[in-house]
């Protein structure tokens, strides 16, 4: 099969699968390769070794994938979480749309593939997961086609892709981590990634909200926020700002171009996502646009978050999706920044 290509009028740029740890994290959809209404959803760090896994080739599937549904094959994987907790939230309200919290508004789940990929969309453009740098890979073509016909298209950040995976999008950048290693992928306390879609509703019955709803708000995007929604929010921005992961690698040349304070060693920061001039005789003649010089914008993550957020009148919000830059104001989005700070880690 060809390399991987965009479908849909998107702009042109491939989100890395990376994380903030410099780890690929990713939800996948599995179902038989005979014909079957069966599915199969979880989480991976290495979506190849773990369809392995579920094919009895190597140690460590899950006892749901055993030899009844066996060949399995992976129709969509879903990457570009910042932190584990992030996906494996997202893969629990994904098996359990029912009981979760922020899916209230899907109304009834279909068996098989499609409405699987029916409650895909719908969580791609829910507030808790439409601000991040998401991409929705599909392997199988037909999956595809199914999920650009419902007419639910997420947000247009976010990047949608088809064609096999390739082994670099998931090699991890972080050679302290041991990721690739594990026989199996993440073994965790459900209760920690239960507490935002049950306790939140039954505190909320318990303060006097008799439906249990949560308190809810609106952004000057438009989009409705709960309480819950903005707090986790709060924590992914945290994740990316704190002291650790690729944005805090390597040595910042250039003082923070919006607070003007030198860039201390092991603080996060990212820079200007303008790719590099090539001509060097435009480089140097003053043009401006596409022609000009190569921007040297070097910032605090948590400086630009903020400046990006005030560009796009969202004040409120903690995650930034888009805006320009400070120096050359070229339109930027944050999953590209935070790409250019995981390409910078892997060198």
């Amino acid at each position: 099969m060809s390399q991987p290509n965009r479908i849909g009028k998107r702009r042109k740029v491939a989100l890395p699968g990376i994380s903030r740890d410099g780890c690929f994290k990713g939800c996948y959809l599995l179902t038989p390769e005979k014909p079957s209404t069966r599915t199969y959803i979880g989480y991976t760090v290495n979506p190849l070794r773990r369809l392995r896994q579920h094919n009895g080739l190597i140690k460590g599937g899950a006892k749901k994938t055993d030899s009844a549904g066996r060949p399995w094959k992976m129709e969509a994987v879903v990457y570009g979480f910042p932190n584990n907790i992030s996906a494996l939230r997202f893969e629990w309200a994904w098996q359990n749309p029912k009981r979760s919290t922020r899916l209230r508004h899907v109304d009834t789940v279909k068996r098989g593939v499609r409405g699987q990929l029916e409650v895909l969309a719908e969580m791609l453009r829910t507030p808790t997961w439409s601000r991040l740098p998401l991409t929705a890979h599909f392997i199988n073509r037909k999956a595809a086609d199914t999920f650009t016909q419902l007419g639910k298209p997420p947000p247009e950040h976010m990047c949608i892709r088809f064609g096999e995976l390739s082994p670099t999008l998931i090699r991890c950048a972080n050679p302290m981590c041991d990721c690739s290693d594990t026989s199996s992928d993440w073994d965790v306390n459900l209760d920690e990634l239960l507490v935002d879609d049950e306790v939140n509703a039954s505190q909320a019955a318990q303060s006097g909200n008799e439906s249990g709803a949560e308190t809810r708000r609106r952004s000057p995007s438009g989009d409705e926020l709960s309480a819950d929604d903005s707090d986790e929010e709060a924590r992914v921005a945290d994740e990316w700002a704190g002291g650790a992961g690729p944005a805090a690698t390597g040595t910042a040349t250039e003082d923070c171009a919006i607070c003007y304070v030198k860039i201390a060693p092991g603080q996060p920061w990212l820079c200007c996502a303008r790719p590099p001039c090539r001509n060097k005789q435009r480089a140097g003649s003053g043009l401006s646009g596409s022609a000009a010089v190569d921007c040297k914008m070097q910032a605090h993550v948590r400086c630009l978050a903020e400046f990006m957020l005030s560009e796009s009148q969202e004040d409120e919000r903690c995650l930034p999706i888009s805006g320009p830059c400070p120096m050359c104001e070229r339109s930027m989005l944050w999953g590209e920044l935070i790409a250019g700070a995981a390409k910078r880690s892997a060198e």
